[in-house]
């Protein structure tokens, strides 16, 4: 008989946050209605990180945003974020309204990459479509395939005899995750 020992820590796919805000000095913008920072933040505790759960940058997904598309909105919370805080990456996570509505975050997220070579990327975390475990993968290899891959030519890869990558649990999963690490 197979069964859980614990409970399932798992939350929707906009739980992604957790993995921003582990990064130091990144910060998760989300595109989405007000309460899915706070839902995050109390579902996780203490995933407040450099600017995380409610004080997040959302885009306050309202009727507005689902009828007239809330691509502007982001624009302007992204610029805005660029002027307030200093940062050394930005992750725009998207809720399910941005994902039902259809918004192209990445043409948003292109401008402020390719244009203004800022450190932005996006990642698709609609809550319906999948958890925080997957939503997790998909940050990190956001990272890697929009941001990092750039990168490449000007950095030949290298490598160090008895090198090895650490790979640890998903941050705020387990409360000891950090001293784990």
């Amino acid at each position: 008989m197979a069964g859980l020992i614990e409970q399932e820590r798992y939350t929707c796919a906009i739980g992604a946050l957790q993995t921003v805000v582990a990064i130091p000095r990144a910060v998760p913008i989300l595109h989405s209605g007000p309460g899915c920072g706070v839902m995050i933040k109390g579902f996780f505790e203490r995933s407040a990180g450099y600017a995380g759960g409610e004080t997040a940058p959302c885009t306050n997904f309202s009727e507005k945003e689902v009828v007239f598309g809330g691509t502007d909105r982001l624009r302007n919370i992204i610029k805005n974020t660029y002027k307030v805080l200093d940062t050394d990456l930005q992750v725009v996570v998207t809720g399910c309204t941005a994902g039902i509505v259809g918004d192209d975050v990445a043409s948003v997220t292109d401008e402020f990459l390719y244009e203004e070579d800022r450190p932005i990327v996006h990642v698709e975390t609609s809550g319906f479509k999948s958890n925080n475990y997957v939503s997790h993968s998909a940050v990190v290899n956001a990272i890697i395939d929009q941001y990092v891959s750039r990168f490449e030519e000007e950095n030949p890869s290298r490598s160090e005899k008895n090198l090895v990558n650490v790979i640890a649990s998903i941050p705020y999963q387990d409360q000891f995750w950090k001293g784990n690490l």
